[in-house]
């Protein structure tokens, strides 16, 4: 009665939104799990022109030159 395509969509997207929501939780739980131990927490991204390091008290973005730009803190 449903379409095939349909139903192998809607199983791709539940699928990727169960995903997604479970890598926020079990992301979250490591850095409190880090902190709890009294480990520091560092998470650095690097993208094209840009760097965000993340740590146990603030979000920081530096440009490619290695200004900070934007601190932004928990």
């Amino acid at each position: 009665m449903m379409n095939d395509e349909r139903r192998k969509f809607l199983k791709l997207s539940l699928f990727g939104g169960a995903l997604f929501v479970l890598g926020r939780v079990f992301g979250s739980f490591s850095q409190n799990f880090a902190q709890a131990l009294g480990r520091p927490y560092r998470k650095e991204r690097i993208l094209k022109d840009f760097k965000i390091v993340e740590d146990n008290d603030s979000v920081k973005v530096f440009d490619k030159s290695g200004n900070e730009i934007l601190i932004i803190e928990k």
